[in-house]
């Protein structure tokens, strides 16, 4: 069974992007993080697996996310 609260890392592999990118799209808003005690971020499986689906359909991933940069 999979984790339903993810670490940042976790997030990355899953879009095949870098941490940095994983920041970029969280000060952007476009994925939302749950703080914990100490100031620990997690993030929730359900929601990096409703950005995917966000994405522009019929275009590989990488792309995806460059059109998710420039925009």
């Amino acid at each position: 069974m999979q984790p339903e609260l993810l670490e940042k890392q976790d997030v990355a592999a899953m879009l095949s992007v870098s941490v940095v990118t994983v920041d970029r799209l969280i000060r952007e808003g476009k994925i939302p993080f749950y703080l914990l005690w100490k100031g620990f971020k997690r993030y929730k499986r359900r929601d990096v697996l409703d950005y995917i689906a966000s994405l522009p359909q019929g275009e590989p991933e990488e792309k995806k996310l460059r059109a998710v940069r420039s925009a």
